[in-house]
Protein backbone atom coordinates (compact mmCIF):
# COMPACT_ATOMS: atom_id res chain seq x y z
CA UNK A 1 0.00 0.00 0.00
CA UNK A 2 1.07 3.37 -0.85
CA UNK A 3 1.75 5.29 2.39
CA UNK A 4 0.06 7.49 3.43
CA UNK A 5 2.02 9.42 5.88
CA UNK A 6 3.17 12.42 3.53
CA UNK A 7 -0.25 13.60 3.10
CA UNK A 8 -1.35 12.58 6.60
CA UNK A 9 1.28 14.31 8.52
CA UNK A 10 1.12 17.29 6.83
CA UNK A 11 -2.88 17.75 7.18
CA UNK A 12 -3.19 16.37 11.14
CA UNK A 13 -2.94 18.26 14.15
CA UNK A 14 -2.79 17.15 17.48
CA UNK A 15 -7.01 17.30 19.20
CA UNK A 16 -7.59 20.99 19.54
CA UNK A 17 -6.33 23.24 22.32
CA UNK A 18 -9.60 23.25 24.98
CA UNK A 19 -9.84 26.51 23.98
CA UNK A 20 -10.11 26.31 20.50
CA UNK A 21 -12.31 23.52 21.06
CA UNK A 22 -15.03 25.46 23.25
CA UNK A 23 -15.04 28.27 20.81
CA UNK A 24 -16.40 25.53 17.99
CA UNK A 25 -18.11 23.18 19.24
CA UNK A 26 -21.67 24.77 19.31
CA UNK A 27 -21.14 25.91 15.95
CA UNK A 28 -19.96 22.47 15.42
CA UNK A 29 -23.01 20.65 17.03
CA UNK A 30 -25.14 22.60 14.85
CA UNK A 31 -23.28 21.87 11.31
CA UNK A 32 -24.09 17.90 12.61
CA UNK A 33 -27.78 18.28 13.56
CA UNK A 34 -28.57 19.98 10.38
CA UNK A 35 -29.21 16.81 8.21
CA UNK A 36 -26.82 15.10 6.16
CA UNK A 37 -23.44 16.04 7.59
CA UNK A 38 -20.09 16.03 6.00
CA UNK A 39 -17.65 13.77 7.05
CA UNK A 40 -14.91 16.01 7.99
CA UNK A 41 -17.66 18.30 10.33
CA UNK A 42 -18.34 14.83 12.58
CA UNK A 43 -14.25 14.47 12.67
CA UNK A 44 -14.10 18.17 13.87
CA UNK A 45 -17.22 17.40 16.62
CA UNK A 46 -15.70 14.67 17.82
CA UNK A 47 -12.20 15.78 18.36
CA UNK A 48 -13.61 19.01 20.18
CA UNK A 49 -15.38 16.61 22.43
CA UNK A 50 -12.17 14.82 22.95
CA UNK A 51 -10.44 17.93 23.57
CA UNK A 52 -12.89 18.87 26.39
CA UNK A 53 -13.28 15.32 27.88
CA UNK A 54 -16.81 15.58 26.85
CA UNK A 55 -18.54 11.93 27.67
CA UNK A 56 -20.27 11.97 24.36
CA UNK A 57 -16.70 12.12 22.43
CA UNK A 58 -16.26 8.03 21.90
CA UNK A 59 -19.62 7.80 20.68
CA UNK A 60 -18.91 10.80 18.18
CA UNK A 61 -16.23 9.12 16.85
CA UNK A 62 -18.27 5.87 16.38
CA UNK A 63 -20.23 7.87 14.34
CA UNK A 64 -17.28 9.66 12.48
CA UNK A 65 -15.29 6.41 11.82
CA UNK A 66 -18.79 5.01 10.51
CA UNK A 67 -19.08 7.32 7.98
CA UNK A 68 -15.72 7.44 6.80
CA UNK A 69 -13.53 4.24 8.04
CA UNK A 70 -10.85 4.83 5.70
CA UNK A 71 -10.08 8.17 7.02
CA UNK A 72 -6.31 7.74 9.03
CA UNK A 73 -6.59 10.83 10.37
CA UNK A 74 -9.92 10.12 11.70
CA UNK A 75 -8.13 7.21 12.97
CA UNK A 76 -5.76 8.72 14.39
CA UNK A 77 -7.68 11.60 16.41
CA UNK A 78 -9.69 8.95 17.98
CA UNK A 79 -6.63 6.65 18.94
CA UNK A 80 -5.18 10.15 20.64
CA UNK A 81 -8.91 10.47 22.38
CA UNK A 82 -8.22 6.88 24.24
CA UNK A 83 -4.81 7.81 25.42
CA UNK A 84 -6.33 10.72 26.62
CA UNK A 85 -9.24 9.01 28.85
CA UNK A 86 -6.67 6.42 30.23
CA UNK A 87 -7.58 4.07 27.66
CA UNK A 88 -4.09 2.45 26.99
CA UNK A 89 -5.33 -0.77 25.55
CA UNK A 90 -8.14 0.70 23.19
CA UNK A 91 -5.88 3.26 21.66
CA UNK A 92 -2.79 1.30 21.24
CA UNK A 93 -5.27 -1.29 19.24
CA UNK A 94 -6.73 1.95 16.77
CA UNK A 95 -3.01 2.75 16.25
CA UNK A 96 -1.89 -0.82 15.51
CA UNK A 97 -5.19 -0.92 13.06
CA UNK A 98 -3.29 2.21 11.38
CA UNK A 99 0.00 0.66 11.43
CA UNK A 100 -1.54 -2.39 9.55
CA UNK A 101 -2.67 -0.68 6.60
CA UNK A 102 0.18 1.77 6.49
CA UNK A 103 3.13 -0.49 8.11
CA UNK A 104 6.14 2.44 6.26
CA UNK A 105 5.07 5.40 8.13
CA UNK A 106 7.42 6.40 10.24
CA UNK A 107 5.89 9.13 11.87
CA UNK A 108 3.18 7.10 12.44
CA UNK A 109 5.84 4.89 14.64
CA UNK A 110 7.38 7.79 16.23
CA UNK A 111 3.77 8.90 17.15
CA UNK A 112 3.22 5.64 18.88
CA UNK A 113 6.79 4.96 20.33
CA UNK A 114 6.53 8.36 22.43
CA UNK A 115 3.07 6.98 23.72
CA UNK A 116 4.47 3.76 24.64
CA UNK A 117 7.16 5.71 26.45
CA UNK A 118 4.27 6.74 28.54
CA UNK A 119 2.85 3.43 29.44
CA UNK A 120 6.18 2.63 30.44
CA UNK A 121 6.02 -0.55 27.72
CA UNK A 122 10.01 0.35 27.21
CA UNK A 123 10.52 -3.29 24.80
CA UNK A 124 7.53 -2.13 22.68
CA UNK A 125 8.47 1.73 22.20
CA UNK A 126 12.09 0.85 21.75
CA UNK A 127 11.10 -1.27 18.49
CA UNK A 128 8.83 1.45 16.77
CA UNK A 129 10.77 4.22 17.71
CA UNK A 130 13.51 1.99 16.37
CA UNK A 131 11.66 1.14 13.04
CA UNK A 132 10.92 4.65 12.81
CA UNK A 133 14.26 6.41 12.79
CA UNK A 134 15.50 3.75 10.16
CA UNK A 135 13.57 5.58 7.79
CA UNK A 136 13.35 9.32 8.48
CA UNK A 137 15.55 11.73 10.23
CA UNK A 138 13.83 11.62 13.73
CA UNK A 139 13.50 14.86 16.27
CA UNK A 140 16.35 15.05 18.72
CA UNK A 141 13.18 14.46 21.48
CA UNK A 142 12.27 11.34 19.56
CA UNK A 143 16.00 9.69 19.59
CA UNK A 144 16.00 10.93 23.17
CA UNK A 145 13.28 9.00 24.14
CA UNK A 146 14.38 5.66 22.21
CA UNK A 147 18.03 6.19 23.82
CA UNK A 148 16.16 6.37 27.01
CA UNK A 149 13.93 3.13 26.25
CA UNK A 150 16.89 1.23 25.55
CA UNK A 151 18.45 2.54 28.59
CA UNK A 152 15.39 0.99 30.60
CA UNK A 153 15.74 -2.71 28.46
CA UNK A 154 19.48 -2.47 29.95
CA UNK A 155 20.86 -1.58 26.01
CA UNK A 156 23.98 0.66 27.23
CA UNK A 157 25.54 0.65 24.15
CA UNK A 158 22.85 1.03 21.84
CA UNK A 159 21.40 3.62 24.45
CA UNK A 160 25.16 5.57 23.99
CA UNK A 161 24.69 5.80 20.23
CA UNK A 162 21.50 6.88 20.06
CA UNK A 163 22.50 9.69 22.36
CA UNK A 164 25.33 10.61 20.34
CA UNK A 165 22.76 10.67 17.28
CA UNK A 166 20.44 12.92 19.29
CA UNK A 167 23.35 15.45 20.36
CA UNK A 168 24.45 15.14 16.61
CA UNK A 169 20.45 16.15 15.75
CA UNK A 170 20.62 18.77 18.26
CA UNK A 171 23.92 20.28 19.62
CA UNK A 172 22.83 23.08 21.30
CA UNK A 173 20.35 21.52 23.39
CA UNK A 174 21.58 20.20 27.20
CA UNK A 175 19.50 17.38 27.12
CA UNK A 176 20.72 14.86 24.96
CA UNK A 177 24.23 15.86 26.21
CA UNK A 178 22.43 14.77 29.95
CA UNK A 179 21.26 11.84 29.16
CA UNK A 180 24.61 10.53 27.49
CA UNK A 181 26.38 12.09 30.41
CA UNK A 182 24.51 10.37 33.06
CA UNK A 183 24.30 7.11 30.79
CA UNK A 184 28.50 7.07 31.35
CA UNK A 185 28.15 7.59 34.98
CA UNK A 186 26.25 4.37 35.33
CA UNK A 187 28.58 2.87 33.08
CA UNK A 188 31.38 3.91 35.58
CA UNK A 189 32.59 6.92 32.51
CA UNK A 190 33.60 9.67 35.15
CA UNK A 191 35.60 11.61 32.59
CA UNK A 192 33.15 10.47 29.93
CA UNK A 193 29.99 11.82 32.07
CA UNK A 194 31.89 14.56 33.45
CA UNK A 195 32.39 16.07 29.76
CA UNK A 196 29.21 15.20 28.90
CA UNK A 197 27.64 17.10 31.70
CA UNK A 198 29.42 19.90 32.01
CA UNK A 199 28.19 20.90 28.80
CA UNK A 200 24.20 20.23 29.70
CA UNK A 201 24.94 21.98 33.25
CA UNK A 202 26.54 24.85 31.03
CA UNK A 203 23.28 25.28 28.94
CA UNK A 204 21.18 24.80 31.79
CA UNK A 205 22.81 26.14 35.16
CA UNK A 206 19.85 26.53 36.85
CA UNK A 207 18.86 22.63 36.78
CA UNK A 208 19.98 21.55 40.28
CA UNK A 209 19.44 18.22 39.11
CA UNK A 210 22.16 18.07 36.61
CA UNK A 211 24.38 20.20 39.03
CA UNK A 212 24.07 17.29 40.81
CA UNK A 213 24.97 14.89 38.23
CA UNK A 214 27.65 16.74 37.20
CA UNK A 215 29.12 17.11 40.97
CA UNK A 216 29.14 13.38 40.73
CA UNK A 217 30.92 12.99 37.57
CA UNK A 218 33.69 15.30 38.94
CA UNK A 219 33.84 13.62 42.64
CA UNK A 220 34.26 9.93 40.39
CA UNK A 221 36.89 12.03 38.23
CA UNK A 222 38.92 12.85 41.87
CA UNK A 223 38.00 16.48 41.49
CA UNK A 224 36.22 16.71 44.90
CA UNK A 225 36.97 20.05 45.37
CA UNK A 226 35.20 21.11 42.19
CA UNK A 227 32.41 18.34 43.19
CA UNK A 228 31.80 20.11 46.81
CA UNK A 229 31.30 23.07 44.90
CA UNK A 230 27.94 21.66 42.45
CA UNK A 231 26.88 20.43 44.98
CA UNK A 232 26.65 23.73 47.56
CA UNK A 233 25.32 24.88 44.01
CA UNK A 234 22.37 22.33 43.54
CA UNK A 235 21.23 23.12 46.96
CA UNK A 236 21.14 26.79 46.56
CA UNK A 237 19.02 26.09 43.53
CA UNK A 238 16.92 23.92 45.09
CA UNK A 239 17.53 23.39 49.20
CA UNK A 240 15.34 20.33 49.06
CA UNK A 241 16.49 19.09 46.83
CA UNK A 242 17.83 15.57 48.47
CA UNK A 243 19.77 14.00 46.21
CA UNK A 244 22.47 16.69 46.36
CA UNK A 245 22.41 16.73 50.38
CA UNK A 246 23.02 12.75 50.22
CA UNK A 247 26.06 13.80 47.61
CA UNK A 248 27.39 16.30 50.04
CA UNK A 249 27.12 14.68 52.87
CA UNK A 250 28.86 11.47 51.75
CA UNK A 251 31.40 13.69 50.10
CA UNK A 252 31.73 15.20 53.47
CA UNK A 253 31.97 11.93 55.62
CA UNK A 254 34.83 10.97 52.74
CA UNK A 255 36.55 14.00 53.58
CA UNK A 256 36.83 13.77 57.37
CA UNK A 257 34.27 16.89 58.05
CA UNK A 258 31.94 14.37 60.16
CA UNK A 259 30.02 17.21 61.87
CA UNK A 260 28.95 19.00 58.61
CA UNK A 261 28.44 15.15 56.87
CA UNK A 262 25.91 14.14 59.53
CA UNK A 263 24.12 17.83 59.12
CA UNK A 264 23.62 17.02 55.43
CA UNK A 265 22.33 13.45 55.48
CA UNK A 266 19.98 14.56 58.29
CA UNK A 267 18.82 16.84 55.86
CA UNK A 268 18.78 14.35 53.03
CA UNK A 269 16.16 12.03 55.20
CA UNK A 270 14.26 14.81 55.93
CA UNK A 271 13.86 16.02 52.47
CA UNK A 272 13.76 12.58 51.21
CA UNK A 273 10.87 11.53 53.13
CA UNK A 274 8.97 14.64 52.63
CA UNK A 275 9.59 13.78 48.26
CA UNK A 276 8.48 10.08 49.30
CA UNK A 277 5.12 11.19 50.91
CA UNK A 278 4.42 13.87 47.96
CA UNK A 279 5.17 11.02 45.65
CA UNK A 280 2.93 9.02 47.70
CA UNK A 281 0.00 11.24 47.55
CA UNK A 282 0.67 11.80 43.68
CA UNK A 283 0.51 8.47 42.77
CA UNK A 284 -2.84 7.74 45.05
CA UNK A 285 -4.48 11.03 43.31
CA UNK A 286 -3.74 9.64 39.99
CA UNK A 287 -5.13 6.50 40.78
CA UNK A 288 -8.12 7.66 42.05
CA UNK A 289 -8.86 9.66 39.24
CA UNK A 290 -8.04 6.74 36.92
CA UNK A 291 -10.45 4.80 38.83
CA UNK A 292 -13.35 7.62 38.58
CA UNK A 293 -12.70 8.36 34.64
CA UNK A 294 -12.98 4.17 34.08
CA UNK A 295 -16.28 3.70 35.94
CA UNK A 296 -17.85 7.00 34.71
CA UNK A 297 -16.74 5.31 31.22
CA UNK A 298 -17.92 1.72 32.01
CA UNK A 299 -21.47 3.91 32.58
CA UNK A 300 -21.13 2.88 36.60
CA UNK A 301 -21.65 6.80 37.01
CA UNK A 302 -22.53 6.12 40.94
CA UNK A 303 -19.06 3.99 41.28
CA UNK A 304 -17.64 6.99 39.48
CA UNK A 305 -19.46 9.78 42.44
CA UNK A 306 -17.69 7.78 44.76
CA UNK A 307 -14.44 7.41 43.57
CA UNK A 308 -14.09 11.22 42.91
CA UNK A 309 -15.55 12.20 46.38
CA UNK A 310 -12.53 10.56 48.09
CA UNK A 311 -10.26 13.63 46.53
CA UNK A 312 -12.06 17.11 48.39
CA UNK A 313 -11.42 20.61 46.73
CA UNK A 314 -9.52 18.96 43.43
CA UNK A 315 -10.27 20.60 40.56
CA UNK A 316 -10.35 17.39 38.15
CA UNK A 317 -12.52 15.27 40.74
CA UNK A 318 -14.66 17.91 41.01
CA UNK A 319 -15.16 18.12 37.56
CA UNK A 320 -15.54 13.85 37.19
CA UNK A 321 -18.19 14.73 39.97
CA UNK A 322 -20.22 17.01 38.32
CA UNK A 323 -19.67 14.77 35.11
CA UNK A 324 -20.83 11.80 37.40
CA UNK A 325 -23.81 13.93 38.79
CA UNK A 326 -25.30 14.94 34.88
CA UNK A 327 -25.20 11.41 33.91
CA UNK A 328 -27.41 10.17 36.80
CA UNK A 329 -29.36 13.41 35.92
CA UNK A 330 -28.54 14.94 39.04
CA UNK A 331 -28.01 18.21 37.32
CA UNK A 332 -28.20 20.51 40.86
CA UNK A 333 -25.57 18.73 42.68
CA UNK A 334 -23.71 18.61 39.59
CA UNK A 335 -23.82 22.11 39.23
CA UNK A 336 -22.55 22.50 42.71
CA UNK A 337 -19.36 20.21 42.40
CA UNK A 338 -18.65 22.21 39.08
CA UNK A 339 -19.26 25.68 39.98
CA UNK A 340 -16.72 24.42 43.39
CA UNK A 341 -14.22 23.29 40.01
CA UNK A 342 -14.44 26.64 37.97
CA UNK A 343 -13.63 29.01 41.26
CA UNK A 344 -10.77 26.47 41.91
CA UNK A 345 -9.34 26.83 38.26
CA UNK A 346 -11.62 29.52 36.64
CA UNK A 347 -9.21 29.23 33.48
CA UNK A 348 -9.76 25.48 32.73
CA UNK A 349 -11.89 25.52 29.50
CA UNK A 350 -13.18 21.95 30.38
CA UNK A 351 -15.18 23.37 34.14
CA UNK A 352 -16.48 25.55 32.03
CA UNK A 353 -18.01 23.04 29.24
CA UNK A 354 -19.14 20.45 31.94
CA UNK A 355 -20.61 23.99 34.02
CA UNK A 356 -22.32 25.09 30.40
CA UNK A 357 -24.07 21.56 30.19
CA UNK A 358 -25.17 21.71 32.89
CA UNK A 359 -27.07 24.65 33.06
CA UNK A 360 -24.46 27.27 34.76
CA UNK A 361 -21.68 29.47 34.15
CA UNK A 362 -21.38 30.49 30.73
CA UNK A 363 -20.78 28.53 27.23
CA UNK A 364 -18.24 29.43 24.69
Amino acid sequence: MVSLLPVLLAAWAPLPAPQEAAKSVSQLERAVAAGSPTPAALHALASAYASLDDPRAEAAFQRALKASPEDSSLRLDHAESLWRKRRDEAGNAEMERLLARSPADAGLRERYGEMLMQQNRFVQAAAELSRACATRRCSADSLALWASALLETGGFAESARIWERAIAAAPERPEPHAGLGRLRLLQGDAAGARTELAIAAKRDPSNASLRTDHGRALEGAGDTTAAEAEYREALRLDPSFSAAHYALGTLLARRGRAEEAKSEIALYQKAFEASQAARQRSGARRAQLSLGWTRLEASDAEGAVAAFSGLGDDPEALRGRGEALLALGRRDDARVALERAAALAPSDPRIQWALARAGGGRGE
